[in-house]
């Protein structure tokens, strides 16, 4: 089996993409609660305006309504704030895969991620997710490699960890 070698350089997209994942869509209660939430609001609304018109429910349809939306830009405003203080755009990490972990590589530091270690992988349609801790892990993005390292990835994750995938 061949072990690819790969650089990754963040883009602000990515990590937000990645926030996103991590925040909402992760978790299947977070995504029901992230999408229902506005259909709630609605009902308040119709509660306001049919059976009892309460200020308290018109807030707290507008909050309903609104939720999603300001969910969204936190999540994008933090991923911006971290991209930038952290001065990510001047990083490049080198993962390669080896037979027992990944070894990374980022200017003089190095570290190994053992295989068995590693919490879950999530492989969606424009990018995998290695999760190395329940809250931390490794985004990378299928479009910025070629078919064959993004399907070479793919085999030594199935070989090593494959109860993982999600």
């Amino acid at each position: 089996m061949e072990y690819p070698s790969i650089r990754i350089k963040r883009t602000k997209e990515e990590l937000q993409k990645y926030n996103m994942f991590s925040n909402i869509y992760r978790s299947k209660f977070r995504t029901i609660v992230f999408f229902t939430t506005p259909f709630f609001g609605l009902a308040q609304v119709f509660i306001y305006f049919f059976v009892s018109p309460s200020f308290l429910l018109l807030l707290l349809a507008l909050f309903l309504i609104s939720y999603p939306f300001m969910m969204l830009r936190a999540i994008k405003k933090s991923s911006d704030v971290s991209y930038e203080s952290n001065n990510l755009a001047d990083y490049e990490i080198k993962l390669t895969f080896k037979e027992d972990h990944i070894l990374t590589e980022q200017g003089s530091d190095s570290s190994e991620l053992r295989y068995i270690d590693f919490y879950s992988v999530y492989n969606r349609k424009q990018e995998i997710i290695i999760y190395i801790t329940k809250q931390s892990g490794l985004y990378l993005s299928k479009s910025a490699y070629d078919e064959e390292t993004v399907a070479n990835i793919l085999a030594v994750l199935h070989e090593k960890v494959p109860g993982l995938f999600k």
